[in-house]
C-alpha cells in the first residue's frame, strides 16, 4: 500500500529525472566560445540532450551513439549523425581528441562494461573537453527509506535494466580513477516524492538526496588509457578490456 501511494505521489514528475535543462546549460557553458564544436551523446536516444544543447549553441555537429535501429533513423531525421554500436564491446569509430564534449544521461547504470564505456569515452575528448553523466542516485531519499523498510530501492530493480547503483562518494572515485577526469561540477534533480515546484529547488541544495545525480567531468591532459588503470586490479569478475581473452 505505501509503495503503491509513493507511485501515485511521484506521478507527473518522473520527467525531472533526466536533468534536460542542466544538460543543455552546462553544455552551453562549457562550449561557449568554441567554434564548430562536436558532441557526441552515447545511449542518445531520440536526441532530446543532443537538441536541447544545439538550441543554445550555434554551428554545433551532433553525434548521437544508440543500438537501436529505430532510434538511429529519428536522429538522422533531426540532422544528427547516427552511429550504431554496442558501447559495452565496440571502439567508437571516431580518433582520439574528436570532441569537445560527450553525454552519458542515464546510461551507465545499464552497463556491465562500465570501465571499457568511460575509457573510450575520455580517449575520444579533447584534453580540457568535457564530459556530463547523469545516473539514478542510489543515495535518494526515496531510496534510503525503501532500504529503511526492507524494500529494494528502485534504481537498482533486480527485475529492471539497471545493473549498477551509483552515489556520489563511489561516482566521484569511479571518474577520476586514474586521473583523466576531474569534477567540477555537481548537482541533483528531481525529489521523490515532491511537486516539481518544491523538488526542483530542493534537488539543488540537496544534490546527494535527489532522484538523479549529474556530474560534469573535465577531460585533463593526462596521456595513457583509463582500461589501462584496471587491468591490473584483482575485481574478482572479468572486465572486458580491449582485448579478447583466448578461450
Amino acid at each position: 500500500m505505501l509503495v503503491s501511494l509513493l507511485k501515485r505521489l511521484k506521478t507527473g514528475t518522473d520527467h525531472l529525472n533526466y536533468g534536460r535543462d542542466i544538460i543543455a546549460g552546462w553544455g552551453a557553458n562549457v562550449l561557449d566560445g568554441i567554434e564548430q564544436p562536436r558532441i557526441m551523446d552515447i545511449g542518445a536516444g531520440t536526441g532530446n540532450d543532443l537538441m536541447g544543447i544545439a538550441r543554445r549553441v550555434d554551428a554545433v555537429e551532433l553525434f548521437g551513439i544508440d543500438c537501436y535501429q529505430p532510434n538511429q533513423e529519428q536522429l538522422q531525421n533531426k540532422g544528427i549523425h547516427a552511429v550504431g554500436l554496442d558501447i559495452e564491446r565496440d571502439a567508437i569509430p571516431f580518433p582520439d581528441g574528436f570532441f569537445h564534449l560527450a553525454i552519458a544521461n542515464q546510461v551507465l547504470e545499464h552497463v556491465k562494461e562500465v570501465f571499457w564505456v568511460l575509457s573510450e569515452m575520455a580517449r575520444v575528448v579533447k584534453p580540457g573537453g568535457h564530459v556530463i553523466v547523469g545516473v539514478p542516485n542510489l543515495a535518494s531519499l526515496h531510496n534510503r527509506i525503501a532500504l529503511l523498510l526492507g524494500l529494494q530501492p528502485t534504481c537498482i530493480n533486480l527485475i529492471s535494466a539497471h545493473v549498477r547503483g551509483f552515489t556520489s562518494h563511489n561516482a566521484e572515485q569511479l571518474f577520476t580513477l586514474g586521473g583523466f577526469f576531474q569534477i567540477i561540477g555537481y548537482t541533483g534533480s528531481n525529489f521523490y516524492p515532491l511537486p516539481p515546484a518544491i523538488s526542483r529547488p530542493l534537488s539543488r541544495w540537496l544534490p546527494s538526496m535527489a532522484v538523479s545525480s549529474f556530474y560534469l567531468l573535465q577531460r585533463t591532459a593526462l596521456a595513457g588509457s583509463y582500461i589501462d588503470t584496471i587491468k591490473p586490479m584483482r575485481l574478482e569478475t572479468p572486465f572486458y578490456t580491449g582485448e579478447i581473452s583466448p578461450r
